[in-house]
């Protein structure tokens, strides 16, 4: 085998092989892009944020008049109309906002479930 014939079958050995690690790290091996990464990350910051807030819409839950009737309807309820109660309650409506904040809303119906 001369010099020519050995370069070359390394040089395809090494690009199939590059090929196929790339190809198994993406698929099975959990790497991910940075752009992905980048999404990964924000979304996880979201829900953390929310999980930071539920205690505040579960003090601004016990804090309302009507808080004892609407508990027997988020019991009554499963996790869709326990979380479109406590929108509708305004509990997941953080200062300064004007609309629900529907993370908070859904880390609050599952610190609220814990209480029924």
């Amino acid at each position: 085998m001369n010099l020519m014939e050995w370069l070359r079958a390394a040089v395809i050995g090494l690009v199939v092989g590059a090929g196929l690690t790339a190809a198994l790290g993406f698929s099975y091996g959990g790497w991910v892009t940075t752009g992905k990464a980048n999404v990964m990350a924000a979304e996880q910051a979201k829900l953390e944020v929310a999980e930071a807030l539920a205690p505040y819409c579960v003090r601004k839950a016990q804090a309302d008049p009507e808080y004892g009737s609407k508990l027997e309807a988020l019991k009554a309820g499963n996790s869709y109309t326990q979380t479109a109660i406590i929108h509708d309650a305004g509990w997941a409506t953080l200062l300064g906002a004007t609309a629900p904040n529907p993370a908070v809303a859904s880390a609050c119906q599952v610190q609220l479930a814990a209480v029924l």
